[in-house]
């Protein structure tokens, strides 16, 4: 027998083993691609006010997507943080009690997403899709709250 029907065998056998794996990748879900983007911060003789303007890139759309807040403030905490976001046109859209606290230091983080489990500070989960901009504050509620700053976490 000659080798030549061995090497064409080889290659088809080859062939089909490609197009097997290749046929087995393509079905993976698609990774999502997620931005970090900050909006700013702000501190008291800004009233702790910090305006975010109007962005259609600016939307909670994904279930991933998240906002996070770092604050700066004295300990100790006494009482709830209230995070209140207006539209452009002044109405309270939402207002959410963030439970910090300030484990040895005096910075700490937040993030509000469309779930619990991407929440923290018990805060409220945000509905998807939820526009950012508008002006956001933070009321101290008898905290001695320093300065926030705001950033969004966008997927898509």
């Amino acid at each position: 027998m000659s080798a030549a029907p061995c090497i064409a065998a080889r290659r088809v056998g080859l062939a089909v083993l490609s197009m097997l794996l290749v046929a087995s990748c393509t079905g993976a879900p698609e990774q999502l691609r997620c931005v970090h983007r900050e909006l700013g911060s702000t501190a008291p003789d800004t009233s702790l006010q910090l305006d975010v303007a109007e962005d259609a890139a600016l939307v909670l759309t994904d279930a991933a997507d998240r906002i996070d807040l770092a604050l700066t403030m004295m300990p100790p905490v006494v009482a709830p943080i209230i995070l209140v976001h207006h539209s452009a046109g002044g109405q309270e859209l939402s207002r959410r009690d963030l439970k910090v606290t300030v484990p040895g230091g005096i910075s700490t983080r937040c993030s509000i997403g469309s779930s619990a489990a991407l929440s923290s500070c018990a805060a409220t989960p945000v509905a998807v899709p939820s526009p950012v901009a508008g002006r956001w504050s933070v009321e101290p509620n008898g905290n001695h709250v320093l300065e926030f700053g705001m950033s969004v976490r966008l997927c898509r």
